[in-house]
C-alpha cells in the first residue's frame, strides 16, 4: 500500500477525476426531472406552499400537490430564493451534498478508522468515478442529497455504537442525530428508508432497546412534515395517489417484497455504469473477507440492511444506484490495500477489475464532462418573440429560465392516449387540447423527453396547418401558435 507507484496512481487518479469533474459542471446534461421538481420549488419559493402550472387541471395539482421530494423541493426553493429560477442554481443542492458526503467519508475514515491519506483518497477517488454519483452530484435530483443524510446517519451510528471511551450522553447523541438524519433522507426521497432500515437493524442487533426507541423517535421527528401533509390534504393525496404510475407503485402481494429482493441485483448489473463499480466491490470483498476488522464488519452489515431494505420496498429498478455509492466507495477502498497480502490469482482478479472499473469511470467522467446542453440558452431563443403572459403548452424544461413570464402547461397533458405514464400526442389530440384550453402556442425542442411529440406530425400534416401555424422550425426546437378562426 505504501508503494510509490500506489501512491502516483491514487493521487493521480483522484486529480484527473476532480479536473473532469470542474469540467463538467457548466452547462452539464440535463434530466428532465430537474424541471418537474424544479418547478415545485420554484411555486414553494414564490408562494410557499407546492403547486403546478404546468400541471393544471390535472389531479388539482394546480392546486396544492401533496406527493413530492419535500426536503428537496425546499433545498431547491431556498437556492431560488438566494439566486433565481436558474438551473444552475438549484443543481447547488446536490453539488453541496457531494461535498458534505465527501467531507463526511474523510473524517469518519481518518478520525475513526484511522485511514492512511492515501487511502482517504482512494476512497474520494473512486467515489468520484462511480458513474452514477459523478452524473447526478451535477443534476437537480434527491438521489445525491438523501445519500447524504444517509452517510451522516451511518457516521452518527458509528460513533455511538463502536466509540465506547466516548460518554453515554455523547453516545445517545449521537443516535439522536442518526435518527434525525435517516429521517431526514426519507424527507427527502421515500427511498431513504434503506438508511433509517439498516440503522434500526444494527440497534436491534446490539440490543440497545434504549437507543432503538430514541432512533425511531428522531427518524419519525425529522420525517413527520410528510405525513402530516397527506393527513392535511388527504382527499387531494387520495386522488394524486389515484395517478397510473401511483398505482403500479402501491400494488401489493404477500410475495411483492420478495419478488422486489429477487430483482434487486438489476440495479447493481443492469448496464456498465453500475456493473463495473459491483463486480470490484463484490470481488474486494471476497478476497477480504475473513480479514475482519470492527469497523470493516460494521460496515458490511449496514450495506447487506440497506441491499435487503432498499430492495424489499422499492420495485423501480432502473436506477437509484447514486443511493449505495458513498458506501461501495468505502467498501472498496476499505479492502483495497489488503489485496497486497494475498495470493497471486486473488492479485490479478482484483487487478483486473480495478483496471476495468477506473478505466470506465474515466471514459464516463471524460464523455460526460464533453456532453455540454445550455437550457436557458436556447429556450431564450425559441421564446423570444412570444408575448408575456402567452399560454404555451411547453416541454417542462422551458421553466429554465423561462417561468414567471410565460404560462406553461405541460406539453404530455395533451395525450390521445396515456399508458401508465406514457401519453401519445396526436395532431387531433393536440388541436382540440388547444381549442378547449385556449393554449397560444406550442412548443417542442430537443431537451423534452422522447414522448414530448407529435406522433403523427408527418401524416397529419394538413390538420397540424390548418389548425397552427409554424413560427419557426429547427433541428433543436418547433413553435407553433394556434390559429384563431
Amino acid at each position: 500500500m505504501n508503494t510509490k507507484l500506489f501512491r502516483y496512481c491514487v493521487w493521480g487518479l483522484a486529480l484527473v477525476s476532480i479536473v473532469l469533474l470542474l469540467v463538467s459542471i457548466p452547462n452539464h446534461d440535463f434530466y428532465v426531472d430537474e424541471a418537474f421538481i424544479g418547478e415545485y420549488a420554484y411555486h414553494f419559493a414564490r408562494d410557499g406552499f407546492v403547486h403546478s402550472t404546468f400541471w393544471e387541471g390535472y389531479l388539482r395539482q394546480d392546486e396544492y400537490v401533496v406527493l413530492h421530494h419535500q426536503f428537496a423541493t425546499w433545498s431547491g426553493a431556498a437556492m431560488i430564493r438566494l439566486f433565481g429560477a436558474h438551473l444552475w442554481s438549484v443543481r447547488l443542492v446536490s453539488l453541496g451534498a457531494g461535498l458534505m458526503i465527501l467531507s463526511l467519508i474523510w473524517r469518519l475514515a481518518g478520525r475513526y478508522w484511522r485511514w492512511a491519506i492515501e487511502q482517504r483518497i482512494l476512497a474520494l477517488a473512486v467515489l468520484l468515478c462511480i458513474p452514477s454519483f459523478f452524473y447526478h452530484v451535477k443534476c437537480f435530483r434527491p438521489e445525491v442529497e438523501t445519500a447524504a443524510f444517509g452517510l451522516l446517519s451511518f457516521y452518527a451510528l458509528w460513533a455511538a455504537l463502536m466509540e465506547e471511551k466516548s460518554s453515554e450522553r455523547k453516545r445517545i447523541f449521537a443516535v439522536m442525530i442518526a435518527g434525525l438524519a435517516s429521517g431526514a433522507a426519507m424527507l427527502t426521497h421515500l427511498a431513504g428508508c434503506m438508511y433509517a432500515g439498516a440503522g434500526l437493524f444494527l440497534l436491534i442487533k446490539e440490543r440497545r432497546w434504549a437507543w432503538v426507541f430514541i432512533f425511531c423517535v428522531a427518524a419519525l421527528l425529522a420525517f413527520s412534515p410528510y405525513p402530516l401533509d397527506v393527513w392535511l390534504h388527504r382527499d387531494i393525496a387520495s386522488l394524486q395517489a389515484s395517478q397510473p404510475q401511483a398505482q403500479a407503485k402501491f400494488a401489493f402481494q404477500w410475495w411483492t417484497p420478495f419478488l422486489h429482493l429477487l430483482n434487486e441485483q438489476e440495479r447493481f448489473f443492469r448496464k456498465p455504469q453500475f456493473i463495473f463499480t459491483s463486480v470490484l466491490c463484490f470481488v474486494l470483498v471476497v478476497v477480504t473477507w475473513r480479514n475482519k476488522t470492527p469497523h470493516r464488519s460494521f460496515l458490511r452489515m449496514y450495506c447487506a440492511a440497506l441491499v435487503v431494505v432498499l430492495g424489499v420496498m422499492l420495485e423501480d429498478k432502473r436506477d437509484y444506484f447514486a443511493l449505495y455509492a458513498p458506501f461501495l466507495a468505502l467498501l472498496i477502498a476499505d479492502a483495497a490495500p489488503d489485496v497486497w497480502s494475498k495470493g497471486r490469482i486473488a492479485k490479478i482478479v482484483c487487478g483486473v477489475c480495478a483496471v476495468a472499473f477506473v478505466g470506465y469511470g474515466l471514459y464516463f467522467q471524460a464523455a460526460d464532462a464533453l456532453q455540454k446542453e445550455n437550457v436557458s440558452e436556447l429556450n431564450r431563443e425559441i421564446t423570444r418573440s412570444i408575448p408575456d403572459g402567452a399560454r404555451c403548452l411547453a416541454p417542462l424544461n422551458l421553466m429554465y429560465d423561462e417561468i414567471g413570464r410565460l404560462h406553461f402547461i405541460a406539453f404530455n397533458q395533451a395525450f390521445a392516449t396515456l399508458e401508465g405514464d406514457r401519453p401519445t400526442i396526436t395532431a387531433g389530440s393536440l388541436k382540440h387540447f388547444c381549442d378547449i384550453r385556449a393554449i397560444d402556442y406550442v412548443i417542442m425542442n430537443r431537451f423534452g423527453e422522447v414522448r414530448d411529440v407529435i406522433a403523427d406530425a408527418e401524416t397529419s400534416a394538413a390538420m397540424l396547418d390548418s389548425a397552427f401555424l409554424t413560427i419557426r422550425r429547427t433541428n433543436d426546437y418547433w413553435l407553433l401558435q394556434r390559429r384563431k378562426h
